[in-house]
């Protein structure tokens, strides 16, 4: 095994190597060692802080929490924003390259999403029995809106969905004209249609013009007809 030559053993090792004749051979042990090397004094890096795991999830909380107060949303709302955001934080790449704006937004709800729900529900009514639930409201901008919501089994999903199938100004224009031109528009069958929920006025009401009449001339087969006293 080879042996490691200190500098203090420079005699040691000439007696052990008698065959070098070269006197600069170990002269290299006589030379101190110069480095060029500028000595710096290095700052200890400072430890990074930790902050305690419970720490973390209350700063998450307030953050979420903040987020609901300053846009008045409601607090049922809470655990729904919180599911939103581990769902989100899975995919960090897309997560860093999402960006939506108001008008994007509104676009991509009403021609993409808001489009694909309701092709979906009208596919669905098309084949199976549903009922609906329909009432008459006004806006902020004081216009008369009649918004008509869906109720139907799924036969997919195994349960009973109710969603907004749509909404519609009504000034100078007959409900029951709307729910016709929306029957015919997507090929819906009247026989599929077994009961509908509305409140006691004479517009949805009325033995001559009221909506149950009219209805019950379209839809003779009507399970029941609910009304909802308000």
């Amino acid at each position: 095994m080879a042996k490691i030559v200190h500098r203090t053993e420079e005699d040691r090792a000439r007696e052990i190597d008698n065959r070098v004749r070269n006197k600069f051979a170990w002269s290299w042990m006589e030379k101190p060692v110069v480095s060029n090397a500028k000595t710096e004094s290095r700052p200890v890096e400072e430890e990074r802080k930790v902050v305690p795991l419970c720490d973390r999830v209350s700063n998450a909380e307030a953050m979420v929490l903040g987020v609901i107060a300053e846009y008045s949303m409601s607090l049922s709302m809470t655990p729904v924003l919180i599911d939103l955001v581990k769902s989100l934080s899975q995919d960090r790449q897309a997560l860093s390259h999402l960006s939506v704006d108001r008008t994007s937004a509104s676009y991509k709800m009403t021609y993409g999403m808001g489009k694909t729900f309701t092709d979906e529900t009208i596919e669905i009514i098309r084949q199976f029995p549903f009922s609906l639930n329909m009432d008459e409201s006004t806006s902020n901008n004081l216009k008369r809106i009649l918004t008509i919501l869906v109720s139907y089994y799924n036969p997919v999903e195994g349960v009973v969905r109710v969603e907004h199938l749509k909404s519609v100004e009504v000034i100078g224009v007959d409900p029951f004209d709307v729910v016709v031109d929306l029957f015919e528009e997507h090929d819906i069958s009247w026989s599929n249609l077994i009961s509908a929920l509305m409140d006691s006025c004479s517009v949805m009401r009325g033995s001559k013009n009221g909506l149950e009449t009219k209805f019950r001339e379209k839809a003779s087969n009507l399970v029941g007809w609910l009304v909802e006293w308000v």
